[in-house]
């Protein structure tokens, strides 16, 4: 983990190819102490918050799948929505995920460009 001076002055890409980078294998307890400082999981950035929620995800942290279930329902760009979704139904390999991915598909479903939506449909019949 960078130490907070090294953080202290870094730009929305900077934390995304960071977040994209960090190992598969990050504890739920990093996770969390990454966010307690910098509240990464609130961005205002969708670029950094939904980097950092597909790395929650992907660790099984249910902490922040409130944030996630807000940002499906309040964006509808495929450059948030695939990695999101994936991360449920892949990268989690949970079946309670899975699930859930289906029901916020179901919930959002229709403010999602219809393109969007046989995207994530193309990943639910791929992973599920």
């Amino acid at each position: 983990m960078p130490t907070k001076d090294e953080l202290a002055e870094w730009q929305s890409h900077e934390w995304e190819l960071y977040l994209d980078n960090l190992p598969k294998s990050i504890e739920v307890s990093q996770i969390l102490a990454l966010d307690l400082p910098y509240k990464l999981s609130e961005s205002k950035d969708y670029e950094v918050k939904v980097s950092f929620l597909q790395r929650a995800i992907s660790c099984g942290c249910k902490t922040y799948y409130s944030e996630v279930e807000k940002t499906l329902k309040e964006v509808g760009r495929m450059k948030y929505l695939r990695p999101l979704y994936t991360a449920l139904v892949k990268d989690s390999g949970s079946e309670e995920d899975k699930v859930f991915a289906k029901i916020l598909f179901s919930e959002a479903r229709e403010c999602y460009h219809p393109i969007a939506q046989g995207v994530v449909e193309s990943i639910f019949a791929k992973y599920t």
